[in-house]
């Protein structure tokens, strides 16, 4: 069971006790019949949730008590309930006990499809909202998850806030966005290396505009859309990194500064990318790489603040997009990277989590696996796939300089060979 799930059925559990409580003192005082339908919805989870939002300051909170109450009878429940909602377990005082019980919240009042919980509008109401701690993301895909399918829903306008809840969580997490015509989808990996379930999380994003807002700081992060995304500073600056990787059609940067930052870990240094289509920002943006090196860009009419860091990829077919070509780049590096090394065989990775988390739903990702397999540089064996140590060397890929700073350059021959694959024909116009 996903920690989400466990920790939803215990604060469930305490909902309940408190529905219990009221159902019978209050119900006993307003002259309801034991077992009653009238009894059964004085203050169920849906209730409590609103109240307790309302008594932690949430604006705009609609508090209807149960409609089959006369005004008579809503006045007295009003009173009654008055010290329930005070002592209620959830919180201190006026502000939530710890950040399970708000975070379990939170994600109830987005997630509930019980309509009116909110009088305000939307975004006034998410606002309000108490900041998501490191159980949001959890929560929400507990919530919203089909009893059928290991996807969970979210929409569009909260994507931002499970990527760093989930961060709060782990310091080894890796998060994956994908969004393509009426597709989009996030997925939360607990830890990528294992390629474990447990500790995975998967939604599908709703309610898509195409602009997805992302707020610094970010990290080990893949985000490819065809549409847009705007990365938004705090206090005026965005830092970056490390291991984040951004392939957009416009990115816009609401900051005064950008900062990215690579890490060097058993001697490789990390990897940032960010390629566009075009992108905004204010003519005296500061951006910067530490170390150097930490970043690559790729768009046409780069300013002068990203012509050191701007990369030539070496692809001059003009049928095929920057775009495609960046994804093929990020792929082949996710791939080889992903093999670890044997004693007796040559280096493996399991295949379930090739498919389900390496390459996903991703259909350049998909096409580049497949080109890999038909150039022999990768092959399936049952559960495994191998990479050959030969078939890297043949096309120039040097597996120090993969992990270094500069993995264009050693990936540029077996990139063009990907590229210009019959595979490839479908993505060139």
């Amino acid at each position: 069971m996903l920690r989400g799930e466990s920790l939803q059925t215990i604060l469930e559990r305490i909902l309940d006790r408190e529905h219990e409580k009221v159902r019978s003192r209050i119900g006993d005082s307003l002259g309801m019949a034991e077992g009653s339908a009238e009894r059964n919805v004085l203050y169920a989870r849906d209730e409590q949730v609103a109240r307790l939002l309302s008594a932690t300051g949430t604006s705009g909170i609609t508090l209807d008590v149960p409609a089959i109450l006369d005004e008579s009878d809503r006045a007295k429940y009003e009173d009654n309930l008055a010290s329930f909602i005070i002592d209620h377990p959830f919180l201190k005082g006026d502000h939530f006990a710890n950040v399970v019980f708000r975070d379990y919240v939170r994600a109830w009042a987005i997630s509930s499809a019980i309509s009116g919980l909110y009088s305000s509008s939307r975004q006034e109401f998410l606002s309000t909202l108490p900041p998501a701690g490191p159980f949001f993301a959890h929560f929400l895909h507990s919530l919203s998850v089909e009893s059928d399918s290991a996807l969970g829903t979210i929409p569009e306008d909260l994507v931002d806030d499970a990527i760093h809840s989930f961060a709060l969580g782990t310091d080894i997490g890796h998060t994956v966005y994908f969004h393509r015509d009426e597709i989009a989808v996030l997925v939360l990996h607990g830890d990528p290396q294992s390629g474990a379930e447990e500790g995975s999380l998967a939604f599908k994003v709703t309610d898509l505009s195409g602009v997805v807002v992302l707020r610094s700081p970010l990290a080990r992060l893949l985000f490819v859309s065809s549409q847009s995304l705007i990365l938004r500073g705090h206090e005026g600056n965005i830092d970056i990194g490390p291991e984040v990787s951004i392939v957009v059609q416009e990115l816009e940067i609401e900051a005064k500064s950008l900062t990215a930052f690579g890490a060097i870990r058993r001697k490789r240094t990390t990897f940032n990318m960010i390629s566009a289509g075009a992108v905004r920002h204010d003519g005296d943006l500061s951006v910067s790489a530490i170390p150097a090196g930490a970043l690559s860009i790729s768009w046409p009419d780069a300013w002068h603040q990203w012509k050191p860091m701007l990369i030539d990829m070496g692809i001059r077919d003009p049928r095929i997009d920057q775009a495609t070509v960046s994804q093929v780049l990020l792929c082949l590096r996710r791939v080889i990277t992903s093999f670890r090394s044997s004693m007796q065989d040559a280096p493996s990775v399991s295949a379930d989590k090739m498919d389900r988390i390496i390459i996903g739903t991703n259909p350049v990702f998909v096409a580049t696996l497949a080109v890999l397999e038909q150039l022999g540089v990768v092959s399936r064996e049952s559960a495994l796939f191998r990479v050959s140590l030969d078939s890297l060397a043949y096309y120039g890929v040097s597996w120090a300089d993969l992990h270094g700073d500069d993995p264009v350059s050693t990936l540029k021959k077996l990139l063009a060979a990907v590229v210009g694959s019959p595979e490839f024909d479908s993505f060139k116009s």
